[in-house]
């Protein structure tokens, strides 16, 4: 799986809320190379652009979702892959 580092990502609020899981998605994305700046708790949909990624967490699944804005004011995502198995 690829990450482009230079796009911003959003964790939904239920990846914030453990911090064992918080811990894991930002080790995964050092991994990755990913500034500290580019990730966002949290969907700001001021700032959020096509092909910025979303991480979701359900249970122990860590998911990595691109971003497509779609009008009048809202997103779709597209499944990337589990981040679980970048670790």
């Amino acid at each position: 799986m690829m990450i482009d580092n230079s796009k911003r990502i959003f964790l939904s609020p239920s990846c914030t809320k453990d911090q064992r899981t918080l811990d894991t998605i930002l080790k995964v994305l050092e991994h990755y190379k990913v500034p500290q700046n580019k990730i966002i708790k949290g969907v700001d949909m001021d700032i959020l652009s096509s092909d910025d990624y979303l991480i979701r967490c359900l249970g122990d699944e860590l998911q990595l979702f691109k971003i497509q804005l779609t009008l009048p004011f809202g997103y779709t995502t597209n499944l990337i892959g589990d981040l679980n198995d970048s670790n």
